[in-house]
Order: C-alpha cells, then structure tokens, then sequence
C-alpha cells in the first residue's frame, strides 16, 4: 500500500510539474523588461528582454487563488524589416544564484551583468547571441578593477552596471562606491566624477517626455498641438524648436 502511494505521489508531481513548466526559448513571454532597437549595418534589429513565469505552486481559499513560482529570463532579436525573429536565448533566472540583467546595446555588442561570478560582466553577439566579450577581456586593460567591483543584489544590477546610450559607453561602480566608464571600442576605462546616473527614460510610463542624462545635461519635450510645435530643452541654457508643417 505504501509503495502504491509513493507511485501516485511521484506520478502527480510530475504531472503537475509539466503542466505548469513552459519552455524558455518557446513559451509565450509574460512580461517585457528591457527593448532596444540597433543597427547592424544597413539594417533595423530589435532586442527584447522577456520574462516567461514558472508556476511551481497553486493554492485556493477565502475566494482567492494564489500562485507561487519564479521568473526565467530570455533575449530575443528580431530582424525589424522581415519582422521574423533571429534568434533566442535563455540568459538565467531571476533569483539571488542566477539572475542575468539585460543592460544594453554599443556596436556589435549587447551587454549584460551576471551575479554569477565567473560570469560577471559580459556582452553576446546582437545576431547569434552567442558570447562575444567575456568580463577578463572586457577588463584585460584594467585588471586591477575587476577586483573591486560593486557585488549588487540581483535586484539592484542596474543601480550599478548600465550601458550609457547617449554617451555610447559602459559605466559600472566599484565597491568603494567610485564610478567608471569603459569605452566599448578599446575597452579603456577612466573614472568618472559623477555618481552613477542611468541615461535611460525617467519613467517605465511609455507617455514620458524627458530624458536625465546627467547631472548638467537633461532633454524635456514640451508640446503645442495647437500651434503643431514641438519644444526641446536641452540643459539649462540650451533651448530648440521644431516646427512641422501638415504635407
């Protein structure tokens, strides 16, 4: 009788495990993290990071249903004019061990931080998204600072490692709290007098209007439906229009 049990105990977690497992590289995403359209020679790509959720527990009571589980991640390129997808990777989990933050996009690269130490800082390929630049050679120059850098908890990568569009270049803290750059062409890096300042949008809203690159240096978008213009504040000082006219 009690192996008879076992049998059935093992058959329904199993059972249970595949209905509820999706297939990384597969399944349908359940949320987007991170989008970032590049070029690679005459040509528009996407790259999108995606979460898919594994359900791993379900529970019911009081009306409510809750269900516990985790998230892995995956990065998607598509090619913008075929609009087919080029390839796909799964790049981790996001828990403490396992999480693989996507941080962005310089030439030929996409960049990504590992809490996985042995991984660490690192860039794949935009149209294999096989691994191109590993974090010894990212720091071949500067060894000393690999070292020392910011050991983040998964939840906090971006607060310390992000790719700078504006400026086209990395920039990472240390674990004295100092600041660098590292310029993706020669991978050289100097330090930086400011704190360390995302140059992404100021908000998750797709509707925002203004753009924090640094402490002296912001972009705000102020519109005139009306008067069909369109006005840039760059800086403090800095102030542009533009105009357009109906075709």
């Amino acid at each position: 009788m009690k192996k008879k049990l076992s049998f059935i105990l093992i058959i329904s977690l199993l059972f249970f495990a595949s209905c509820f497992h999706k297939d990384v590289k597969t399944g349908n995403a359940d949320d987007i993290k991170k989008a970032v359209i590049f070029k690679q020679g005459n040509k528009s790509y996407m790259a999108v990071f995606e979460t898919v959720f594994q359900a791993t527990s379900k529970s019911s009571g009081g009306g409510f249903t809750q269900i516990s589980g985790y998230n892995d991640c995956r990065i998607s390129v598509y090619d913008l004019s075929a609009g087919s997808m080029m390839a796909r990777e799964k790049t981790g989990t996001l828990t403490e061990d396992e999480a693989n933050e996507f941080l962005g996009y310089t030439p030929d690269h996409l960049w990504f931080y590992s809490v996985e130490k042995e991984v660490g800082f690192h860039s794949l390929d935009p149209l294999t998204l096989k691994t191109k630049t590993t974090k010894e050679k990212l720091f071949e120059k500067n060894a000393p600072l690999l070292k020392t850098l910011a050991n983040p908890k998964w939840y906090e990568i971006s607060r310390y490692f992000l790719v700078d569009p504006i400026h086209n270049r990395l920039q990472f803290t240390d674990n004295q709290g100092y600041t660098y750059m590292i310029n993706p062409s020669d991978f050289v890096a100097s330090k930086l007098p400011d704190s360390l300042k995302s140059a992404n949008y100021s908000s998750n809203d797709c509707f925002t209007t203004s753009i924090q690159a640094s402490r002296q240096l912001y972009f705000n978008l102020i519109t005139d439906f009306h008067g069909k213009k369109i006005r840039a504040n760059l800086g403090i000082s800095c102030t542009f229009k533009l105009q357009f006219f109906p075709i």
